[in-house]
């Protein structure tokens, strides 16, 4: 520590010369080579050092996981909820994902199993310049990715303050970074539903885009399966399931390549490029019809749409599935969240125009560069037919405190003014009878400039990011 401090006076001395940031980026880029820290061959987009998030905050977030993993499964044992949820909307990919659902359910899930690998993203809100909680930005239910980075990124921050090589405010106290163990916690997510499955003969097929560029993460998540629970992980795109995929119309076993598929590991599907014709469709309902566990169905995909967001925020929706205890703790992690049908739609509209800058408008897609704010938004509201409008929701935006940070990207280090959204793994297995498996599986902060509207680490917008807990 007495080293530390003599550092931190010496930078303190001498300025935050080129000199010492040419040392970090060194220390940085070596790291990153030595560890895998690694997204299309080159270093992924880091922050030098890691963020002040006040403890209390950070734990409350944390602590709605297990009830959102507990909420999402719920869900889509309601066919009814669902069904009526998304009945309006007419994206032309929501609905290619209700028929495929419809039709399963009409000729009978060949499994009861789930897995669920869930994200919660949040951003904290001030006001006043204080924070105020930290609210949902959405639940992604499938392709949640990052997890084995973002375990990355917490041991590089830590090594970092450990060495005394963090020139900042930022105190030397390596315990103030929580663990996060998110890369080992989704592979026991896996390894939990490959058992559950029932033959260890069997392999995890993880569902990859032609052309994959985050390699790194994915492959990480390969070996630590087989490292830690020694089950086999193979790569396959749609595309492949749809010229060699084959299932038994007896047993409903799904195989490719003469290898029997425990678990469906989608780290594509989520987008309508990674359907570019009618064989990747056929390919995703006969993964589907199958007694394959699949992460996610049909089901748990749909019950991240954005839409069912919104109606999980209408008055006592969520006492459908929860306890009002549950409910109640819940319901604090939403902010304001409106539809677009419905008789007060013109009252919605109207109130967006009049204020733009206090909300977004959301569709059903994931991914980022979808968001619709200010002027864009209102003429959109203005010119939108009343079926494209209920492809979409209204969301209060959430207005983040923003703070200095320094960024390492391809190789040069960008001055930020920055705000920071924070993901909570969830991780949740079901063997058809009961709950085996529902923990808190670790974080992901991401990083970005206050001036960025959308987009995240892999559009090249966000860089990876760990927390460094404060008690004020």
């Amino acid at each position: 520590k007495r080293q530390y401090q003599r550092r931190v006076r010496g930078a303190k001395a001498m300025g935050d010369t080129s000199k010492h940031l040419n040392f970090l980026i060194q220390e940085t880029e070596a790291y990153a080579r030595a560890h895998g820290l690694v997204l299309a061959g080159k270093t992924v987009p880091v922050t030098l050092f890691p963020s002040k998030i006040p403890r209390t905050l950070f734990e409350k977030a944390r602590s709605y996981t297990t009830v959102f993993s507990e909420l999402v499964h719920l869900i889509c044992k309601d066919k009814e909820f669902l069904t009526k949820a998304l009945q309006s909307v007419a994206d032309p990919f929501t609905r290619s994902l209700l028929k495929i659902y419809k039709q399963v359910n009409e000729e009978g899930k060949a499994t009861t199993a789930e897995l669920g690998i869930h994200r919660s993203d949040y951003m904290m809100h001030y006001d006043d310049g204080q924070p105020v909680a930290y609210y949902q930005v959405e639940l992604n239910t499938i392709s949640s990715s990052f997890g084995c980075l973002s375990s990355v990124t917490s041991k590089y921050h830590k090594y970092m303050i450990e060495r005394g090589f963090i020139f900042s405010d930022i105190p030397h106290d390596p315990s103030a970074l929580p663990q996060n163990n998110a890369g080992d916690n989704i592979a026991l997510g896996l390894s939990t539903a490959h058992k559950v499955y029932g033959n260890t003969k069997a392999v995890v097929v993880m569902l990859v885009l032609p052309g994959e560029n985050n390699t790194t993460d994915q492959r990480m998540l390969e070996y630590k399966l087989w490292e830690n629970h020694k089950i086999a992980l193979i790569r396959r795109t749609l595309t492949d399931f749809g010229e060699r995929g084959k299932l038994d119309s007896t047993s409903k076993v799904l195989t490719i390549d003469n290898h029997e598929v425990s678990v469906a590991y989608y780290r594509s599907g989520y987008d309508p490029n990674h359907y570019p014709t009618s064989k990747e469709w056929d390919a995703r309902l006969l993964i589907e019809r199958s007694k394959a566990i699949k992460c996610p169905d049909i089901a748990y995909h749909l019950a991240g749409t954005k839409k069912v967001q919104q109606v999980l925020a209408e008055k006592d929706v969520l006492e459908r599935f929860l306890d009002q205890k549950q409910a109640v703790f819940l319901r604090q992690s939403f902010t304001g969240l409106y539809s677009l049908e419905g008789p007060n739609v013109e009252q919605v509209i109207a109130m967006v125009v009049e204020k733009p800058e206090n909300y977004v408008m959301k569709p059903q897609r994931e991914g980022g560069g979808h968001l619709l704010y200010g002027d864009k938004m209102t003429q959109e509201l203005k010119r939108m037919s009343k079926e494209e409008l209920a492809d979409y929701i209204i969301m209060e935006r959430i207005k983040p405190k923003h703070f200095d940070t320094k960024v390492l990207r391809d190789g040069e280090v960008q001055d930020m003014k920055a705000v920071y959204e924070l993901g909570a793994f969830g991780i949740f297995v079901y063997d058809g009878n009961k709950v085996v498996l529902n923990i808190d599986g670790g974080i992901l902060l991401r990083t970005k400039s206050a001036t960025k509207e959308d987009g995240g680490v892999y559009s090249g917008v966000a860089a990876l990011d760990s927390p460094f807990l404060v008690d004020h």
